[in-house]
């Protein structure tokens, strides 16, 4: 039980394993000829455990059980795997026990997390029950997610609590009713299995049941899944669902759709109602984490509270801790606070950084206006206050003309940005109706769809939302936005960072190919900045790619030599490193005399942080945990709504520079995020990547592959 403190403390969502209650665990190592062996791994894992009993997981490249088993027991086992369906056990050469292994701290926390838990697993899905709520259209779910770590030598789990929005529409009737030539209409929704865990996206239909009956019940061997395909009529469709790396055929009867930002308009869902109900304030959200804590302290598996700063406080951290300070620096070297409202204030006394030569002259920034709210006068008092604060900081703007087209005809916005387009404005302003999602950035389809037609066609833009046109932090912000859009640095960062002399962001997006297994990737942007946070220039690669990890050549291109040569080069990655990107990296850098510095910034998978003092109250930003030398959570910006809970970023770093120094360089890259309304939770040098890739694996890319203007802004 969480009770409140009169002193202020930091807890997680991270419990201790009990590990003197723990069976004692036994490994049997396969020699798999394959890339994949944690794929194949863990298949083989659930295999055993439906054939043996027990719990099964796949760690340190083994399998890893409670269970005593023999080697003939084993053999028969592998037999079967080879006369089985799933070509990926051809590739299992042999299993033998290991008799001298002894599990790794991590491999400990892992058999609890993935292994032990799932045997409450309906114990806490029926606990969670109470906690759902209906809204029209859909069903709000809460679900737990359980992760093993390795704190400093500790084996903890952490516990996660999470909201998912499923239709309430009887997808397989729906899916039945559709004629053959509207079938692409369930193409790209993604849907859970209701009999497992699994989750993906429809990439194609195969076609009617009646037609795949006798092939899919080959496939499967889980009893609840031959009762429904034998239950299931003719008329169900059978669709191909990309989960993963992996393809599987399913029936529509078992599918539930779940429902995502971007589907609200598509599926007729109330936005607005869904992100109220998707909501969870923090004292609840803890006291949610510590229900499915209890159950499973009770049974055995961890100690009972959540562990705080108070037990262990070598392992947390805060902003002083790591030394960040929220201070930028203006064009005659003054220094303020890194938030909008104090920038734009001091802005009023202070130049600018940097001044683009296009206005040197006291030239005008010309702005075209994409109206889609209509009559609305807050529009026209909006852009009276926006020329009133430009013109405070020593700049004029020039609103060109407007257009009001149909919201819900491509067709008649791309005709009017092109209307604007003549009057050659410095950029576009947005007005739409609503409010932007929480989250990275502004999501769904229409901004997309409308970002993306401009960044295609060079065009600079700012959306507004009707309800931020009250607010005066998001004026603010819009402010340094158009400054910063149209050439002019506002501000960089008071301190430079001290460990790198350039700082550079990249990522790779990924589309999952329709017709067969896989994706095609293509790296996305390198954004080059100075240390202290001047941008340099952005670099996009041409032409797609396969597989998962970006090739030798293309990592030269996106590094080139006559940036880097001799430079401390501190790299921050959207996701994990693959394959041989890092080595290729520390041979490049060998070779044009740099040190590459590489940080992973992964955003999924990180346990919540809080303030437990008074009341539960959400943390702070740059509050933190530090696994080990390379690996912490950091909490690198708080959500619009103060009764939300910040999603920590699972920062690693290769080693080059301690842990803290990662967390430092992350930090002060989110102060640079000119006229974001939102606080984006990632450093100026990934964000928005992954979205930047996939619009240009869509056609959709600036028509230079480099150049010194900030698009993403």
């Amino acid at each position: 039980m969480i009770t409140t403190q009169s002193q202020e403390t930091i807890v997680a969502e991270i419990y201790a394993v009990k590990q003197e209650t723990l069976p004692e665990l036994n490994a049997w190592l396969p020699k798999i000829d394959s890339e994949d062996n944690q794929s194949i791994g863990w298949k083989m894992a659930y295999r055993l455990r439906n054939r043996m009993g027990g719990t099964w997981i796949w760690g340190e490249g083994r399998l890893v059980t409670d269970q005593s088993v023999t080697d003939d027991d084993m053999q028969d086992a592998l037999k079967a795997f080879w006369n089985g369906s799933g070509g990926d056990f051809g590739n299992v050469i042999s299993i033998v026990v290991d008799p001298d292994w002894k599990p790794n701290t991590l491999t400990i926390a892992d058999f609890v997390a993935s292994g032990l838990v799932s045997l409450r697993h309906w114990d806490i899905k029926n606990l969670l029950q109470k906690y759902n709520r209906n809204i029209s259209r859909a069903r709000i779910e809460r679900e737990h997610y359980v992760r093993g770590w390795d704190l400093n030598g500790v084996p903890v789990i952490s516990i996660s609590v999470s909201s998912t929005i499923a239709s309430t529409v009887n997808f397989a009737k729906h899916a039945r009713e559709l004629s053959s030539d509207m079938h692409e209409r369930v193409l790209g929704l993604f849907v859970r299995d209701k009999t497992s865990t699994m989750r993906g996206e429809i990439v194609r239909v195969i076609g009617k049941l009646r037609d795949h009956r006798a092939r899919l019940l080959q496939l499967t061997k889980r009893k609840k899944m031959i009762e429904a395909i034998n239950n299931a009529s003719d008329e169900d469709l059978v669709v191909k669902i990309a989960s993963g790396n992996n393809d599987y055929d399913y029936i529509t009867s078992v599918l539930e759709i779940v429902v995502r930002t971007k589907d609200y308009k598509r599926l007729q869902i109330d936005g607005q109602q869904a992100l109220r109900s998707l909501q969870i304030e923090s004292d609840h959200r803890l006291a949610v984490v510590q229900e499915i804590g209890d159950v499973l302290a009770n049974a055995g598996y961890i100690y009972p509270n959540p562990l705080s700063d108070m037990d262990m406080p070598d392992r947390f951290t805060s902003a002083s801790d790591i030394g960040f300070q929220s201070t930028v620096k203006l064009g005659d070297g003054y220094s303020c606070q890194g938030d909008a409202r104090t920038i734009l204030r001091e802005l009023k006394r202070h130049p600018v950084y940097r001044r683009s030569p296009n206005f040197e002259e006291d030239g005008a920034i010309k702005v075209g206006v994409l109206n889609f709210m209509g009559e609305d006068e807050r529009v026209r008092d909006y852009l009276i206050a926006i020329r009133q604060e430009i013109r405070q900081i020593q700049f004029d703007i020039d609103f060109t003309t407007a257009e009001r087209p149909d919201e819900g005809s491509q067709y008649e916005i791309e005709q009017a940005v092109d209307r604007l387009q003549q009057q050659t404005p410095h950029m576009i302003m947005v007005f739409v109706p609503g409010t932007p999602n929480e989250g990275d950035d502004e999501d769904g389809d229409f901004y997309h769809i409308l970002k993306g037609y401009m960044v295609g066609n060079n065009i600079q833009s700012q959306f507004i939302y009707e309800r931020t046109l009250d607010k005066q932090y998001a004026l603010s912000n819009i402010i340094l936005g158009i400054i910063a859009k149209t050439g002019n640095v506002p501000y960089v960062l008071e301190n430079s960072l001290p460990y790198a002399d350039i700082v550079a962001g990249i990522d790779v997006a990924r589309l999952a190919t329709q017709r067969r297994s896989g994706s095609m990737s293509l790296p996305a942007v390198t954004r080059i900045y100075t240390s202290d946070g001047d941008f340099i220039r952005y670099i996009l690669s041409e032409g797609p790619i396969e597989g998962e990890t970006l090739p030798r050549a293309t990592l030269r291109k996106l590094f080139p030599s006559n940036l880097f040569a001799g430079k401390r080069v501190l790299v921050h990655r959207d996701g994990p490193f693959r394959g041989n990107e890092m080595k290729d990296l520390y041979d490049w850098g060998e070779e044009i005399g740099s040190e590459f510095i590489l940080v992973e910034v992964i955003k999924s998978g990180v346990p919540r942080l809080y303030l437990n003092g008074a009341t539960i109250q959400r943390p702070k930003k740059g509050d933190g945990v530090i696994i080990n030398d390379r690996e912490a959570f950091l909490v690198s910006s708080l959500p619009p709504h103060k009764k939300s809970t910040p999603r920590p970023l699972y920062v690693k770093t290769d080693g080059k520079i301690p842990i803290e120094q990662a967390l430092h360089s992350v930090l002060s890259l989110t102060l640079l995020h000119y006229g974001s309304v939102l606080q984006p939770r990632l450093p100026v040098t990934i964000y928005f990547s992954d979205r930047i890739g996939y619009l240009a694996l869509k056609g959709v890319k600036p028509q230079k592959s480099e150049g010194d203007q900030p698009y993403w802004l």
